[in-house]
């Protein structure tokens, strides 16, 4: 019943036995017995219309019982009048979400309007509006490192050689952390990010990552909340700015990306004029190689005229007996 399983014996349990364990089962029914009908009925104990769930694991009770199929009294579901007419109902005496955070549980009708008054301590308050500001420094320090990585990777990784070493990558990598490590004026006063737990390490030589102090945030975020917040904007603010001028024309990126064109400019220009001549020195060669096959095939016809006449000479004299 309702998921509790309630044992018996066919052989030793009576009908009361059996009313008395479904009663004490604590399985949200109440089980009665009417002799005039001869009928068991289950009554819901739980608030709400849900039904009562009835499954024989073994045997056949419920068939004998008569509990399969048969009618169940239910109970009502929860009814909750708001000043406005806004009808609220719940299958349990519990109400959720009716405010963010909020669970209200009703113990009994009330013969008037009850007023619910809803406070909040400060110091939760002050965590609920630091949270969002930490999560967001915590989401753009990830992006920072990320983008500090991938300009190290570039710098370091052996491949065409464009990038190796490149001066370009050590100058922008100085400009972003340099946005972010600044002092900030605001109001007249410097105020240092450090002072808001962003820092910058160096764990490996050539290697620079920032870091956030994330209790420090939290702490000046629920302290001087307007304040942290304007420093953040201002550091954010610099940091775009930095960005825009790396990449608006004439700035360093396309002024690298230009360089780079340029070189590849000429590169393509010097093997067109290396193609060109090593065409030019293939054909020379071929016609060499003509002219010789040509002066090759001229010796070979001489070399047998030659052989002809020789044999001819020799021809008149191999009939002569040498003298003794």
């Amino acid at each position: 019943i309702n998921d509790v399983m309630i044992p018996w014996d066919a052989t030793v349990d009576t009908l009361r036995t059996i009313i008395e364990r479904i009663n004490q089962a604590n399985a949200g029914v109440v089980a009665t017995y009417d002799p005039t009908t001869d009928r068991l009925t289950l009554t819901a104990t739980r608030p709400g219309p849900e039904p009562i769930r009835l499954r024989d694991v073994t045997g056949n009770l419920l068939a004998v019982l008569r509990l399969a199929g048969a009618p169940q009294q239910l109970g009502e579901p929860a009814v909750v009048r708001l000043d406005d007419g806004t009808r609220l109902t719940s299958p349990r005496n519990v109400l959720e979400n009716l405010f963010p955070g909020v669970t209200i549980e009703l113990l009994q009708a009330a013969p008037g309007p009850v007023v619910i008054t809803l406070s909040q301590p400060t110091e939760t308050r002050q965590e609920i509006v630091a949270e969002p500001g930490v999560q967001a420094v915590r989401s753009m320090v990830e992006s920072f490192n990320a983008a500090l990585a991938q300009l190290a990777t570039l710098a370091n990784t052996p491949g065409d050689g464009l990038l190796v070493g490149s001066s370009v990558l050590a100058t922008l990598r100085q400009h972003l952390v340099r946005a972010v490590m600044e002092p900030v004026v605001l109001g007249g006063e410097r105020r240092l990010p450090a002072e808001l737990g962003l820092t910058v390490e160096m764990p490996v030589r050539g290697q620079v990552r920032l870091v956030l102090n994330e209790e420090r945030l939290r702490q000046a975020l629920e302290t001087a909340p307007e304040e942290t917040t304007g420093v953040l904007r201002a550091l954010a603010e610099r940091l775009q700015r930095e960005i825009s001028s790396l990449l608006e024309p004439g700035g360093l990126i396309p002024g690298q990306l230009r360089l780079t064109e340029e070189f590849q400019a000429r590169l393509s220009q010097r093997l067109r004029e290396l193609e060109e001549r090593l065409a030019a020195r293939q054909r020379l060669l071929e016609r060499q190689f003509a002219q010789m096959e040509t002066a090759l095939q001229r010796f070979q016809q001489q070399q047998g005229a030659l052989t002809l006449l020789l044999l001819q000479l020799l021809s008149p004299l191999q009939g002569l007996v040498p003298l003794r």
